[in-house]
């Protein structure tokens, strides 16, 4: 089993695993108009990848931390480091991260897709 970790305010809550929001303003794996539910390894990751897109002054102080377990039995497609372009942690949004994460999800390949983290890959 693996557990990775999604924090949200407690005002989304109820739609925290919907992808909504990715699917709203994009992200560095998907486009707009992708659902994606970005998770992290831990729970300390999941707060630095809001801290970094987040002015620290306007911070909400509610967040609910997730802990989802993935069965070992569930398939996960990986990417590396070495699959990725040197600059990916260049440009944001990346447009050669989207492409990948968005062939993934056209594809419908895995229900999990692990990829490096940006802030410390």
């Amino acid at each position: 089993m693996i557990r990775v970790w999604r924090l949200c305010q407690t005002l989304h809550q109820t739609t925290a695993l919907s992808g909504d929001g990715a699917r709203r303003y994009g992200g560095r794996w998907n486009v707009k108009g992708q659902p994606v539910v970005y998770t992290a390894e831990t729970q300390s990751l999941a707060a630095l990848g809001i801290l970094i897109h987040v002015d620290t002054d306007l911070i909400a102080n509610d967040y609910l931390a997730f802990a989802i377990d993935i069965p070992d039995d569930l398939q996960v497609e990986r990417i590396g480091l070495a699959d990725l372009p040197p600059t990916w942690r260049d440009e944001y949004p990346p447009l050669a991260c989207q492409k990948m994460g968005g062939q993934w999800l056209e594809q419908s390949r895995t229900a999990v897709l692990a990829a490096p983290s940006a802030i410390i890959p």
